[in-house]
């Protein structure tokens, strides 16, 4: 029996409906969501939060301090960490892969020889936009601890608290400083090489990351003045707080929309309408001068 095409076709959407690049940087999304506190519910809102505004402070904050423990509360604390699996540091090691392979495809696109329409189409914009979880995906894998609960209630004694040495502030404060300025400086190579890439142009894909950009851009400016204005707790405001995770939300559904559009081009057309008609005849007159160039 016959099959037609159409069920043929939409068969093979089925089975590839996300591009490979977008599902291998999933774990590092779950990786700068990661949280110790308890219930799906919190997990899932830190992780809204987590990915609306991608500032993180690496180490622990501008204001961090050290935990002067008896022997007992350093057995307790200890029991709080553990290990990260073996599956959980490959994961992370294959977001790292597509990044890195992300950046270095990126760049070349942009900068080197005309390409082809077919090498265009999966066109890695994810793993550059998320090229901000680097460094969290690295001590992921260097140092291999999670942090799965945090009970100060049960070191029962009372917690000695000093500061660190005047140079080790400095460097700590340094180090969260150029932390918030990569989290708004670098998502913003996408846009770049979207731009760069032939045709050249601010066309509908340059746009769409330029919106996304722009919320993570604000959202890390907004999140580092708190952090350095003092915070209460690791929620912040509780005005902020909701705007993150409401982010965090459009994010997600944006992230998700875009890896759906790299696999068919005429979806531009279909959800953002005619305005988009321009970039995709404009994309496929320059992919036909590429062909014959390379014929040539």
């Amino acid at each position: 029996m016959a099959v037609e095409p159409e069920l043929l076709t939409a068969i093979h959407k089925i089975q590839n409906p996300i591009p490979q690049f977008a599902l291998g940087s999933l774990p590092a999304i779950a990786t700068i969501g990661t949280t110790p506190h308890n219930g799906l519910r919190a997990k899932f809102m830190w992780f809204m939060r987590s990915l609306g505004r991608p500032f993180t402070g690496l180490p622990v904050g501008h204001y961090a301090m050290k935990i002067k423990a008896d022997e007992i509360q350093k057995r307790i604390m200890n029991d709080w960490v553990t290990e990260a699996s073996l599956l959980d540091r490959l994961s992370s090691l294959v977001s790292a892969y597509y990044i890195l392979v992300g950046i270095f495809a990126g760049i070349f696109k942009a900068a080197g020889p005309c390409m082809s329409d077919s090498s265009l189409q999966n066109w890695p914009y994810i793993p550059l936009l998320l090229i901000w979880t680097l460094p969290a995906i690295y001590v992921r894998i260097k140092n291999g601890k999670v942090v799965n609960k945090v009970l100060p209630e049960c070191l029962g004694n009372k917690i000695i608290i000093k500061n660190y040495k005047q140079g080790k502030i400095k460097t700590k404060r340094a180090h969260v400083a150029i932390t918030a300025f990569a989290s708004v400086a670098l998502p913003w190579l996408a846009v770049i090489v979207a731009y760069f890439t032939r045709p050249i142009g601010f066309f509908c894909r340059s746009k769409y990351l330029t919106v996304i950009c722009s919320i993570w851009s604000f959202n890390s400016v907004v999140a580092y003045i708190c952090h350095i204005i003092g915070e209460k707790d690791e929620y912040g405001h509780r005005l902020t707080h909701k705007w993150f995770r409401v982010c965090g939300v459009f994010i997600t559904g944006a992230l998700i929309l875009l890896s759906l559009l790299a696999n068919t081009k005429s979806w531009w057309i279909d959800i953002f309408g005619d305005i988009c008609m321009f970039h995709l005849y404009v994309h496929n007159q320059s992919s036909l001068l590429c062909v014959n160039v390379s014929f040539k």
